[in-house]
């Protein structure tokens, strides 16, 4: 069994468009969407443009 796992065929490296991607394909699309703008949980339901005076 050991022998079959070392001759699995290991899929080519995907070309690195930015280093900063790492070595994810150029197409790849996180599963978890951006997390949406929500109000700090110390603002409570204060407007986003609310300061305290």
């Amino acid at each position: 069994m050991q022998q079959q796992q070392q001759q699995a065929k290991t899929p080519p490296p995907q070309p690195q468009t930015n280093p900063t991607r790492g070595s994810l394909p150029a197409g790849f699309k996180p599963t978890t969407p951006p997390p949406a703008p929500k109000p700090s949980p110390n603002r409570g339901s204060m407007p986003k443009g609310w300061t305290p005076s």
